[in-house]
């Protein structure tokens, strides 16, 4: 006589399940789990370039601003004093306006870099 041996519940149908696929309870079948690609920081460092660039170049607008306003409000007058007393305020304007547009700069190329990656890696 033959022994049968006791059956066991096994909630997947395919087999106890193996890693790198995925299987369904009530499938058949197994289906293959394609990794998903890893393009490292450049599209959070791409957005955060992005977003301190632009407030960055933000301050250093408002600074140049800021003196346009205040030569304004003071009605004119002496042009050159003015000048001679503004002048670490204006190069403080320039000087980070230049460095906002350098990171903002920065931050598009990362994210142009990555769609093309991207791009690359699905074709």
């Amino acid at each position: 006589m033959s022994q049968q041996r006791p059956r066991v519940h096994n909630p997947y149908a395919g087999g106890p399940p193996q890693p790198g696929i995925v299987q369904s309870p009530l499938a058949t079948h197994t289906q293959q789990r394609a990794p998903a690609p890893r393009y490292g920081g450049l599209l959070g460092g791409g957005i955060a370039a992005i977003v301190f660039g632009s407030l960055v170049l933000l301050i250093g607008g408002g600074a140049l601003l800021l003196i346009a306003f205040m030569f304004l409000l003071g009605g004119g007058g002496n042009v050159d004093a003015f000048r001679e007393e503004t002048f670490g305020m204006s190069l403080f304007g320039w000087i980070t306006s230049f460095t906002g547009f350098a990171i903002l700069a920065t931050g598009i190329v990362l994210l142009v870099v990555r769609a093309r990656k991207r791009k690359r890696a699905s074709a």
